[in-house]
């Protein structure tokens, strides 16, 4: 197994923040690459694998961009009457901090054309709606989530993705599911998506 390393790192669009303002919504993907056995516990997911074969597990981590500022204090002798400790003497923006608001996962077995798109979704209070097709941030991440698979593993055919998200209700993301062009997969635990 070697180590993950960061592939991209991209503004993917905009999403509202608890206070209504618009934010940069930005995805960071991580990738893993090892050898398959077809023993291990992907197997069960993906039963096309009978050999060794390469794998790849993406990470993503949707975030936000938040200033971080410095503040030099003086600190007064004792306590003013209002309570205040000091003074601010000096304040300034020294970056921009990462803050991550959801998740994204998916393995892929580029032999067999198969990417399973495990998860993707925002965390509370980034995540607008408990109704994924009402969500637009949802919509937004899966979307863009897809779009990244299909160009990190151009040999896929086939997205398939869990027919549960425990963040969501399973009618609700089911119906999500449907919207985003999967359909329940005979005989297997899972939806799917043709791609081209």
């Amino acid at each position: 197994m070697q180590d993950t390393h960061t592939v991209l790192d991209e503004l993917i669009g905009e999403v509202e923040d608890c206070t209504g303002e618009r934010q940069g919504l930005r995805l960071k993907v991580a990738l893993l690459e090892e050898v398959h056995d077809s023993q291990s516990l992907l197997a069960d997911f993906l039963p096309c694998l009978s050999r060794r074969s390469r794998r790849m597990y993406l990470r993503g981590e949707p975030y936000v961009l938040v200033p971080q500022y410095s503040f030099d204090v003086v600190l007064s002798p004792a306590a003013a009457p209002d309570g205040a400790l000091g003074k601010v003497v000096r304040a300034s923006l020294e970056g921009m901090a990462h803050q991550r608001v959801g998740s994204c996962r998916a393995w892929a077995v580029p032999e067999a054309g198969v990417v399973l798109l495990w998860e993707a979704y925002l965390f509370l209070p980034w995540r607008r709606s408990p109704d994924p097709r009402e969500d637009e941030g949802a919509r937004l991440l899966w979307q863009a989530w897809e779009q990244t698979l299909l160009r990190l593993v151009p040999e896929a055919r086939e997205l398939r993705a869990p027919p549960r998200e425990p963040v969501y209700d399973t009618d609700f993301y089911r119906a999500f599911l449907a919207e985003m062009g999967y359909h329940p997969l005979p005989g297997a635990p899972f939806w799917a998506k043709e791609v081209s």
